[in-house]
């Protein structure tokens, strides 16, 4: 059974993703931001609801990641645009396209990535792109995040 594991193409495709993400200097920080955000909300500390709404995002953002080639997708942190942090800055200017992702109408993201001077390729709003609906915490199903990571796929994929 092992020699038969070992021979699959499966197990080398996930060995290869595992491999490019312990890499990949922003997928590494987006697994530090869920840690934290997990703690915090096992703790019970800050909003639960927008630490969870957080969380599915960076998954979404994530699983996106993992099933795009090396150096194709990236994740940054949106809070340096504001706050002017030179890495961010540096890493913003040398994409080729920028895609926000928004967990509501309210639109912050793309807000955020416009008031720093940029303009977003594409916009996904999850609740309106992918028909997730705002609400308790914890109640996103799986399918949830298989839409948004679709919609995240498709629009990386899009030309």
């Amino acid at each position: 059974m092992g020699a038969a594991l070992k021979a699959s193409p499966e197990l080398a495709a996930f060995l290869a993703a595992s491999q490019a993400i312990n890499a990949d200097a922003a997928a590494q920080g987006l697994l530090q931001q869920i840690r934290v955000h997990q703690i915090e909300l096992q703790w019970g500390q800050g909003d639960r609801s927008q630490y969870a709404a957080t969380l599915r995002k960076l998954q979404a953002g994530l699983e996106a990641v993992k099933q795009l080639e090396p150096g194709k997708a990236g994740i940054f942190c949106l809070g340096g645009l504001p706050t002017q942090s030179q890495s961010v800055l540096d890493k913003t200017n040398a994409a080729r396209r920028i895609i926000t992702v928004d967990g509501c109408p309210l639109n912050c993201s793309r807000k955020i990535v416009e008031q720093a001077g940029y303009t977003p390729y594409k916009t996904i709003n999850l609740v309106e792109d992918c028909g997730l609906k705002k609400g308790a915490p914890f109640t996103h199903t799986e399918q949830d995040l298989r839409a948004a990571v679709q919609a995240i796929l498709d629009a990386v994929r899009s030309e």
